[in-house]
């Protein structure tokens, strides 16, 4: 059988969506929603320490770790 190799610029959309995290939360692997958890706490302590509004810390979380993923 042969091997067939798409790169991303053939395929745009496509290929780079392969090891994208599902769109809900719920649905990531473990690791994700750790490093998620782990984001937040931070953000909410920075938020603290400066007395800073922490109403954005969850998107915020969410893109890093779907960045970084």
């Amino acid at each position: 059988m042969e091997q067939v190799t798409f790169t991303q610029a053939q395929w745009p959309g496509t290929v780079g969506e392969l090891g994208r995290l599902p769109a809900c939360r719920t649905d990531w692997p473990d690791g994700a929603r750790q490093a998620f958890i782990d984001v937040l706490r931070q953000l909410d302590g920075w938020c603290r320490e400066r007395n800073r509004p922490r109403g954005t810390n969850v998107a915020i979380a969410e893109e890093a770790v779907r960045h970084v993923w």
